[in-house]
């Protein structure tokens, strides 16, 4: 599997992500994406949080995700995200994973 790179804006900033934190999201939120129905193998993904709502695009196409789906991946990034150094308030976020350098 080639590396990805992986970008966070936590309220419209951007979060420096160290490799391993980089590597960690992107398997994370891989294996969340793989468990969906009718997705495919994720070149590039986006997920979009905001008032507990969640958006996922998987390879530029939008996903329908149900109100469980939608929760569990919200509260499973969120804690990922406040986990952060330097992340003390975090009203929205979007996560964007894409080809590696």
């Amino acid at each position: 599997m080639g590396s990805k790179t992986v970008t966070l804006k936590v309220n419209g900033t951007d979060v420096a992500l160290s490799f391993f934190v980089q590597t960690y999201f992107d398997h994370v939120l891989d294996g969340m994406a793989t468990a969906l129905e009718s997705t495919c193998k994720a070149e590039t993904m986006t997920v979009d949080a905001k008032d507990s709502r969640v958006t996922l695009v998987i390879n530029g196409a939008s996903v329908h995700l149900n109100e469980f789906v939608e929760r569990i991946i919200f509260n499973t990034v969120q804690g990922m995200v406040s986990s952060l150094r330097g992340v003390t308030h975090l009203e929205n976020f979007v996560i964007a994973i894409g080809p590696g350098k």
